[in-house]
């Protein structure tokens, strides 16, 4: 669907859309400089939980249809916490149940906290997106943790829990790395600004390193820097790069490159060593390439708990000529 912002007026129905997490995604169409509308037919499509090994061997999760946007495996390996639809849902891997832990349909970007006991996560409840966490089992209402004009995204959160990684969200579309210091007064502090886009961070098992993802080489690239209080970076990926995830173990990095997930061997300590990307598997990912929330995997290092697209029917290709003349007459300028 295509709107005029102000009046709401609906002046085409039925674009198809790619969908990201959190603030990402787009309607798929375009205009010419002579006034021709070019779209793709369609709209949202659901997407799916899947697990998939280290060989590709896929197990799809029997699960309601929806958009579902990201799943991050607890601590002790029994849920997914999962965003469908906007909101916040937990599913018990064991018994097959989910159960919804928001109920205000603007929420993105879930995880856990180390102890299991609470959920980390992205709303817009109250005008801009912050961060919230709350109670995993409901017993208690979400706690905003983040204030400010500006969007703010969870992105990860440190082994011990004492620190929570974020990004903020500029108007001109560029992302630094922050960090809120869950201690104390709770203070934030500046990780990484710099005037390329980072975002979609990761802690290390040992709390001593944080994977991101840069665009600064002009294409997006997994990078690692010390955790918390910064440092000179390490280009991980070498064909681009997002959704970086370690290792239970510390021994491995995995990342996507595009439609691919990548492993590359790593060691921890006071420096970073970082071998050469191997290829795993490929996948249909429901997000955008430079997406984030797409992957986890479980403690021993063997599956992959990813957001696949449904397969869908084949776009089609519309063209509306002379389409400023059509918009001039549902829209009036004057």
């Amino acid at each position: 669907m295509l709107e005029v912002v102000g009046g709401a007026t609906t002046v085409v129905e039925g674009v198809a859309a790619v969908v990201g997490g959190g603030d990402q995604g787009g309607a798929q169409f375009a205009v010419s400089e002579s006034g021709s509308l070019f779209y793709l037919a369609g709209g949202i499509a659901d997407s799916s939980l899947v697990w998939v090994d280290r060989q590709g061997e896929r197990e799809p999760l029997a699960l309601p249809p929806g958009l579902y946007r990201g799943a991050r495996i607890s601590p002790d390996g029994t849920s997914l916490a999962t965003v469908r639809d906007d909101d916040i849902w937990l599913y018990d891997i064991t018994r097959g149940a989910m159960s919804r832990l928001t109920f205000t349909a603007d929420n993105s970007r879930a995880f856990w906290t180390p102890d299991g006991k609470a959920i980390v996560f992205a709303s817009q409840r109250n005008g801009t997106d912050h961060v919230f966490w709350q109670p995993a089992d409901g017993s208690g209402e979400a706690e905003q943790l983040t204030t400010g004009e500006l969007d703010r995204h969870p992105e990860a959160i440190s082994p011990d829990g004492s620190v929570i990684a974020f990004h903020e969200h500029y108007p001109d579309n560029q992302t630094d790395l922050w960090v809120l210091e869950m201690d104390g007064d709770r203070e934030t502090r500046l990780f990484l600004h710099t005037e390329f886009y980072e975002r979609f961070a990761e802690v290390s098992p040992d709390g001593r390193w944080l994977a991101y993802v840069s665009d600064e080489s002009g294409q997006h690239e997994v990078q690692v820097r010390p955790f918390p209080d910064g440092g000179g970076k390490t280009v991980v990926s070498t064909d681009g790069g997002s959704s970086p995830v370690w290792s239970a173990d510390g021994r491995e990095l995995f990342y996507r490159e595009g439609r691919r997930v990548m492993a590359v061997p790593v060691e921890l300590g006071d420096e970073l060593t970082v071998g050469t990307p191997t290829f795993l598997f490929e996948s249909s990912f429901a997000d955008r390439v430079f997406g984030s929330e797409s992957l986890d995997v479980t403690a021993d290092g063997e599956r992959f708990v990813i957001v696949e697209s449904k397969s869908q029917a084949r776009a089609e290709l519309h063209v509306i000529l002379n389409w400023f003349e059509e918009l001039e007459r549902l829209v009036p300028t004057n």
